[in-house]
């Protein structure tokens, strides 16, 4: 039972101690800005890609026409 209590308040300084250390969450908290960011951006350029690739056919099309 007593090496069970030790475990125990082990545990527990162990859990404080975590609770305490501030970097992890600030780690944490810049991962999911970096996560919303990229989000942003590939949706970003998922709408603007198909508009840029209409624009590059359409330009190859019109000179095509001219050869």
């Amino acid at each position: 039972m007593g090496r069970q209590v030790r475990r125990l308040g082990c545990i527990m300084k162990l859990v404080r101690q975590f609770i305490r250390n501030a970097s992890g969450a600030t780690a944490i908290e810049y991962g999911l800005v970096a996560g919303l960011i990229a989000v942003t951006i590939i949706g970003a350029l998922s709408l603007v890609g198909s508009r840029v690739q209409d624009q590059y056919n359409s330009i190859a099309n019109k000179v095509n026409v001219l050869q």
